[in-house]
């Protein structure tokens, strides 16, 4: 009986460069790349974590949101690693909650 090809998954790619401890709307990459992984430092008080694909900080905007992470008091854990895997076109944002402290990943 014939197969198709096979194909193997090497799994998530990891990151070939970080900015580490960000803690405002911070422009971390300005071109085309891919974020890999984020890493909550310090769990802050209150908002929302979010990431965007802007070439400046001015233009992160709805339009443009590759992901969104909540605060939750509930859940909050300093050390929490997201594995992440998203392309993006124009530029890496990295906009942390109020008092929130990130590292991130990408190439």
């Amino acid at each position: 009986m014939p197969q198709g090809p096979l194909f193997t998954v090497q799994g998530t790619q990891q990151g070939t460069n970080s900015a580490l401890n960000v803690t405002a709307a911070t422009l971390v990459k300005g071109s085309t790349g891919r974020l890999s992984t984020i890493c909550i430092n310090t769990v802050g008080s209150a908002g929302t974590l979010n990431v965007y694909d802007s070439a400046t900080t001015a233009g992160a905007s709805a339009s443009n949101l590759m992901y969104s992470l909540a605060y939750n008091a509930a859940t909050a854990v300093a050390g929490a690693v997201f594995f992440l895997d998203i392309p993006f076109q124009n530029g890496l944002v990295v906009t942390p909650a109020t008092g929130q402290v990130v590292s991130v990943a990408f190439s």
